[in-house]
């Protein structure tokens, strides 16, 4: 019985550390989800401010639930729902970043 409560012990640990790293992956990809989009806001606003007004829109209309969903991972992965709402705002500086990157060339 002993071995059986600390070979279940051990698979919780194994498994609550696997769960967190995939929140921190889904942090990651994220980010550079969320860099790629700052780069197509960028080249949006230099083609026309109509351009990138409406890509804009577009792009708020699919990134809310998105990033309504990655907290729900994040906090299944272990974060209290304000850190995951931190973390993932914090994601966000990858699109402003993108944005400054595309503007800029």
């Amino acid at each position: 019985a002993a071995a059986a409560e600390a070979a279940a012990a051990a698979e919780s640990v194994v498994q609550r550390r696997d769960q967190r790293v995939a929140g921190l992956l889904a942090l990651a990809a994220d980010a550079a989800h969320n860099l790629t989009d700052g780069l197509m806001l960028g080249a949006a606003f230099l083609t026309s401010w109509e351009v990138g007004v409406s890509a804009t829109l577009a792009c708020l209309a699919h990134e809310v639930p998105h990033e309504i969903g990655d907290v729900a991972v994040l906090m299944a992965a272990g974060f209290s729902k304000w850190r995951a709402i931190k973390a993932q705002l914090s994601t966000a500086l990858a699109a402003l970043a993108g944005t400054l990157i595309a503007l800029a060339t």
